[in-house]
């Protein structure tokens, strides 16, 4: 129990309030940008459409988001913000191109939303939780396409490599 504690991360610096919210709102425009790119890859570019249609894409980068942060509440904030920012983009620009979506698939990606702030947050402390992240994103890509792909195994690895990698983790 003692060598979990001491292995769990701790905020080492405090981080002016202007320049957190300029990251936070940096990272909710990266959001913005990939929904709509990746609602015009929907219609214009199928095969890369379908790879970013798989959770594990945003799951790998909701962590990179969490990872990179510099306090837990930061890390929550923007993973939220970041996939509100894409969810927003992605369903405006559904709705400018007159494209058919369910919203079904709207109050899904929201509740994902939520869910990936929450995980984000417990994230941030230690790389703990990582195996379980990656374990539900191969489960979701076979419990909502059937099947593990390969996109699905390339943002696992990728996955795994920022959670358990030796180097000190960044925070801005």
């Amino acid at each position: 129990m003692q060598e979990n504690r001491s292995r769990m991360r701790k905020p080492t610096r405090k981080t002016p309030l202007c320049r957190a919210v300029l990251h936070t709102a940096l990272v909710a425009a990266a959001g913005v940008a990939l929904g709509a790119a990746a609602k015009l890859l929907d219609l214009y570019a199928a095969a890369w459409g379908d790879v970013f249609s798989q959770m594990s894409v945003w799951i790998f980068l909701c962590t990179l988001i969490s990872v990179f942060s510099s306090t837990p509440w930061w890390a929550a904030a923007r993973v939220f913000f970041f996939c509100g920012g894409m969810l927003t983009a992605y369903y405006v620009t559904a709705e400018l191109t007159a494209s058919v979506y369910a919203m079904q698939f709207v109050w899904g990606w929201f509740l994902f939303s939520l869910i990936c702030a929450v995980l984000a947050f417990v994230l941030w402390y230690g790389r703990v939780i990582g195996t379980g992240v990656i374990l539900i994103m191969l489960a979701l890509a076979v419990i909502l396409f059937d099947k593990i792909r390969v996109a699905d195994l390339i943002f696992a690895a990728l996955t795994g490599v920022v959670l358990f990698r030796k180097q000190p983790l960044a925070g801005k």
